[in-house]
């Protein structure tokens, strides 16, 4: 992808009114997350062509993406009436006009959706939606099972009928809403909990701790999973694993909502690379590091130039001891960035790994170089020395870390 944005650009450096070359630019970089760039430029395509569908298409998404989504339904509107026959430009509008509390306007949408294709279930899943928010539960159930009828594998229109089920004290029907979803999608983590919740109702508490053990192993990011498991585990005065599963949910759920939002912007957005990356983080940061590096991989494959994605790729790959994986990533990263002090510090630390200690030295060396307040690196290369035995070295190279941590204290 970089290399079709340098393209881009070159094209535009010689034809600044190219608007297809513009607008192909425009949409690379609202995958990498740059979208105030992209936002521009769209504006510009749709000023030099103010009849092109799809740079107002594109200038929506952009705007929805910069949580803009009451200009953003503007620009449908004027898509809409570019070509009133474009389907997906009404479910992008219903879903503006959701964002703006808009329910009324967003069925509007929907429904003149289903009147050009009365027969495609995730307008009539998008049209349940909307209802049930509203508290319409009966219109919204006969959406999803507009869904389900369409398309009998829709898992998601199962999993909302059984909640909205679950809601009404239809737990009979919800049961089997669940189990649906689960059998068209067995690694649907949350219909094993609502499943689990059903059956904790029914006093079926051993079918319920399974399910619930289910989810955990499906998705461990499945917050209401380990809280369901720890409250039957109270209830059946089971104390310590109470406390153990307790112990996990409590500092997951300060993440889940951002885990959640990421995972959402995904299913809309599925090039989205920050997307990614943040998913990647958050992901990272509760020890699950092979899960995180796919992010990171994502974001790598729609960015390549992203920086920190790669950086904290390497950084996994080091923790799993392929520290030849590692040097490849850390050395990407110099090639374009070559003043990456902290780069060069972590090449360094998988030359370690690997038992090259000359490339490691030489490695610790340029970080410091380009960073002589560089702490970290002054304190692994003295270690790095004394180790082989070069005394003085390290000890000098101790003595400014200390002195540079001291240094960092005071202030």
């Amino acid at each position: 992808m970089p290399r079709r944005s340098f393209a881009c650009r070159q094209v535009l450096e010689l034809d600044s009114k190219h608007v297809d070359t513009r607008l192909l630019l425009a949409n690379i970089l609202m995958k990498q997350g740059q979208f105030n760039q992209s936002a521009r430029l769209c504006e510009q395509v749709v000023q030099l062509a103010p009849d092109h569908l799809q740079a107002h298409i594109a200038l929506g998404d952009v705007y929805m993406r910069q949580n803009r989504s009451a200009v953003a339904a503007e620009v449908y509107q004027e898509a809409i009436r570019l070509a009133p026959d474009h389907i997906a430009v009404y479910r992008k509008l219903s879903r503006a006009y959701v964002d703006e509390n808009l329910y009324a306007k967003a069925v509007e949408a929907l429904s003149e959706a289903l009147e050009l294709e009365p027969d495609h279930a995730y307008t009539h899943y998008s049209l349940g939606q909307v209802y049930e928010r509203q508290g319409q539960y009966d219109a919204a159930i006969d959406e999803f099972q507009q869904a389900v009828r369409i398309d009998t594998t829709y898992a998601e229109a199962y999993h909302r009928l059984g909640l909205i089920r679950t809601r009404l004290g239809g737990n009979a029907e919800a049961e089997g809403d669940f189990r649906a979803a689960i059998r068209h999608k067995p690694r649907y983590a949350n219909a094993h909990v609502r499943l689990g919740e059903v059956l904790l109702g029914q006093e079926r508490l051993a079918e319920a701790e399974d399910l619930f053990r289910q989810a955990i192993a499906l998705d461990p990011f499945e917050v209401e999973a380990y809280h369901r498991l720890g409250m039957l585990y109270i209830r059946q005065k089971r104390t310590d694993e109470a406390k153990k599963v307790l112990a996990t949910y409590e500092p997951l759920r300060a993440v889940s909502e951002e885990i959640t939002r990421y995972r959402y912007v995904l299913s809309l957005y599925p090039e989205d690379a920050e997307a990614h990356y943040n998913l990647g983080v958050l992901i990272g940061g509760r020890g699950h590091y092979a899960a995180a590096a796919v992010r990171y991989q994502r974001a790598l494959a729609i960015n390549p130039h992203h920086r920190s994605a790669r950086n904290n790729l390497a950084n996994i790959l080091l923790r799993q001891g392929r520290s030849t994986d590692a040097i490849g990533e850390y050395e990407t990263i110099l090639a374009r960035h070559p003043r990456d002090a902290q780069a060069y510090n972590n090449l360094a630390s998988a030359y370690v790994l690997k038992g090259d200690v000359e490339r490691a030295t030489q490695a610790y060396r340029k970080a410091i170089a380009i960073d002589p307040d560089f702490a970290d690196a002054h304190y692994s290369l003295g270690h790095l020395y004394l180790q082989h035995s070069l005394t003085a070295e390290g000890q000098a190279q101790l003595k400014i870390y200390q002195r540079l941590a001291e240094k960092k204290k005071e202030k």
